[in-house]
């Protein structure tokens, strides 16, 4: 995958399976707000179900510019059904936040989280030329500390107490990082 990036202008990155797209931040929120009903996908944002507003839920996500934020959306691209989205956040020019979320339940456990972050280390490493990726996902979010460490990422820390739970509470995050040497050795790895 070789893409030039042109700053600002929408970023599609597409998988074997699935097509990501920029949105805006008004855009995403619309359409994830019934997951704010689901107690399994909150769940793994250590935020509480039912009872949001647009307006507040629209608040968690940043204002993307396609410069050094990012999100995009997760289609299917069997029926251009909405199952997820990343995001990115580039500090620097060189090194990128990302996170994922599934909404779609029906994809949990089965590849998508592993093949989406793939394309956004791809775009990240390649076409920005970030040299570092990482990750904070809270420690009890077993499945996607499971999908790092599967990505090869290194686990670099845990920084305790960290985050916010649903219930208020300090909750810790795990701190996982990936260099862009590493991350080219495992796509050559995987190509033999």
């Amino acid at each position: 995958m070789r893409l030039r990036w042109n700053k600002g202008k929408p970023v599609v990155l597409t998988t074997e399976r699935f097509v990501l797209r920029s949105v805006s931040q008004r855009w995403i929120a619309r359409h994830t707000f019934a997951w704010t009903e689901n107690e399994e996908v909150m769940a793994g944002l250590e935020l509480s179900a039912g009872g949001w507003l647009l307006r507040r839920w629209r608040r968690q996500f940043t204002v993307a510019d396609n410069r050094n934020r990012l999100t995009l959306a997760i289609f299917d691209k069997r029926n251009d059904r909405l199952v997820g989205y990343e995001t990115a956040r580039v500090v620097g020019g060189k090194v990128a936040l990302i996170g994922v979320v599934v909404g779609d339940t029906d994809w949990w456990g089965k590849g998508l989280v592993l093949e989406t972050h793939a394309a956004v280390l791809d775009y990240l490493f390649d076409v920005r030329g970030c040299v570092r990726a990482w990750g904070t996902p809270f420690g009890r979010n077993f499945a996607s500390i499971y999908n790092y460490q599967r990505l090869g990422f290194k686990k670099e820390g845990v920084l305790r107490k960290g985050g916010r739970s649903a219930d208020g509470d300090a909750s810790d995050l795990v701190a996982f990082g990936m260099l862009a040497e590493e991350w080219q050795a495992i796509r050559a790895e995987n190509q033999t």
